[in-house]
């Protein structure tokens, strides 16, 4: 998926772009999960067909990865979360967390105009848009509400061509800002089940930073200290 491509497809989704270049490869399986717009016109534009992925991807709030040999283009939100919990001073060698609050906002607006229609189409996503589920923990969102004591509201203008459209921008510009509040590298004894993609568990850190994470990436190395797992996590509350 390296070499550069440029073509060009009409009245499709992402995700079916994603089944026609997957069935160019020499996969053992896909798991492409259907999304949700239909666009009039996409284009390749000289990218190979992992950046190319990457980007459509992203515009849905998609992962895409390829594991082995199986492709990975999904809503990491509606997967059910298999835990694998690690616990300081046990599996659980070392961890060190990041909190950036910068770029953090209550809302995102995305404002778009209907030709058709001749009106302006507003799509909105806030604090309670966050995908996942931390109980107890607080969003960036409500962080920087907090400390601005308002709302801190962000308008972006762009093309949209419906109202589910700008609703599906929104929210993903929201939560692709949100997922960088918490991120993290740690280090654990050898465990294969760690791997991009999953979640895992961390305890015995502390209230703020005991809680879920997603698997951002994983190397697993055998040396003279035996088999270690390293990760990199991310996570939108604390």
């Amino acid at each position: 998926m390296k070499g550069s491509s440029s073509f060009s497809w009409d009245e499709v989704k992402d995700s079916e772009i994603a089944r026609k270049i997957a069935a160019k490869y020499k996969l053992d399986g896909v798991e492409i999960e259907e999304s949700k717009i239909k666009h009039s016109k996409v284009v390749q534009d000289g990218e190979s067909d992992f950046n190319f992925l990457t980007r459509l991807a992203a515009r849905n709030g998609f992962e895409f990865f390829i594991l082995g040999k199986t492709l990975y283009f999904r809503d990491p939100a509606k997967r059910k979360l298999e835990l694998l919990t690690l616990e300081w001073g046990k599996n659980l060698l070392a961890f060190a967390p990041r909190i950036n609050i910068s770029g953090q906002v209550s809302g995102i607006e995305v404002r778009g105009w209907d030709a058709l229609a001749k009106k302006v189409i507003v799509g909105k996503a806030g604090v309670g848009d966050e995908t996942g589920s931390d109980d107890g923990k607080k969003s960036g969102g409500e962080l920087v509400s907090e400390a601005f004591r308002k709302e801190i509201v962000e308008r972006i203008s762009c093309s949209v061509r419906s109202q589910e459209e700008a609703d599906l921008k929104a929210k993903t510009e929201y939560n692709r800002r949100a997922k960088k509040l918490l991120t993290g590298g740690g280090e654990s004894i050898g465990l294969p089940d760690i791997m991009p993609g999953g979640y895992l568990k961390l305890v015995g850190l502390g209230k703020t930073f005991s809680r879920t994470y997603y698997i951002l990436g994983t190397q697993h190395t055998i040396s003279s200290l035996g088999y270690r797992t390293t990760f990199n996590v991310e996570g939108k509350k604390i």
